[in-house]
């Protein structure tokens, strides 16, 4: 039995998967690298690039939709793109993995501060959905906002980490 928290069978992980006869049209599959559940009332999606490698934008766009219906639906629900530098060759410890940007409340967000996907995750599951949002702190949005020219109103800020939920 795998220790929970890695891989069980790395020879399958590593197992090319062929996707072409599931194209239809522009359409095509894409994946998750990470999925936390608490409970059915909290979800976590993580996705991993390499450094500074782009998020496609088709699976940008599935993922603002996964994480919308989720929370469209009364739970609360993130989604995480980390950075890692680690090589080809040693497994990506994920819970140290940078938080590049995150996306909840149909916006995306990019940290004031460098912070762990688990520092991230931490701090989401312990924000109240309606803190109280006269207590500002710095966020930057992302050079992918949801509106063309829109910048986020940040709100409701976790007090003293430069993150908002």
């Amino acid at each position: 039995m795998a220790d929970t928290g890695t891989v069980r069978d790395r020879l399958f992980a590593e197992q090319g998967r062929d996707f072409r006869g599931l194209v239809f049209g522009a359409i095509s599959p894409t994946d998750i690298d990470g999925f936390l559940d608490f409970g059915n009332k909290v979800f976590v999606f993580i996705e991993a690039k390499y450094g500074q490698t782009p998020i496609a934008g088709g699976q940008r766009l599935a993922l603002e939709r996964l994480n919308d219906a989720t929370e469209e639906s009364g739970r609360r629900s993130i989604v995480l793109i980390a950075e890692h530098y680690t090589p080809t060759t040693q497994q990506i410890d994920m819970a140290q993995a940078r938080t590049r940007t995150y996306y909840t409340r149909r916006r995306w967000y990019t940290p004031a501060c460098v912070a762990t996907v688990r520092q991230v995750i931490d701090l989401f599951l312990r924000a109240k959905p309606h803190e109280d949002s006269s207590r500002r702190c710095l966020v930057f949005p992302t050079s992918v906002p949801r509106v063309a020219g829109a910048e986020p109103e940040p709100d409701w800020p976790l007090p003293g980490t430069g993150l908002l939920f």
